[in-house]
């Protein structure tokens, strides 16, 4: 009952946020920051910056653990913008997402044609 109950407001809440204008987080400048097998993927707008995290964990796999983006950020697609950046860079670079970030994975339900660069 606990589980079902948790699933049932984690869906609730992915649905509830706010989905911003596609070309607006597609034109988004994204930079990446790697220290060893570690990295992020950044987005500054205004003197403020998002984060979205990562450890590669295998040359093919990447884990997305930590999505951050600031109150004076949010609604605006960065979080959203972030997401797709580190998808389209597993597609580019032939691995795979494992998404125990729960921003992440949401948007991961929510977009199903990221599923290709998913680790099921």
């Amino acid at each position: 009952m606990f589980l079902s109950l948790n699933r049932t407001r984690f869906k609730e809440t992915c649905s509830s946020i706010k989905q911003p204008d596609e070309g607006e987080a597609r034109a988004m400048q994204i930079d990446e920051e790697k220290t060893g097998a570690k990295g992020r993927y950044t987005a500054t707008i205004d003197g403020h910056t998002g984060e979205m995290t990562y450890s590669r964990s295998s040359p093919h796999l990447v884990i997305v653990d930590h999505t951050f983006v600031p109150d004076e950020l949010r609604g605006k697609g960065v979080g959203q913008a972030l997401a797709r950046h580190a998808v389209e860079e597993a597609r580019k670079g032939g691995w795979k997402i494992i998404p125990l970030c729960p921003f992440m994975r949401a948007q991961v339900m929510r977009h199903p044609e990221w599923r290709d660069a998913i680790q099921a």
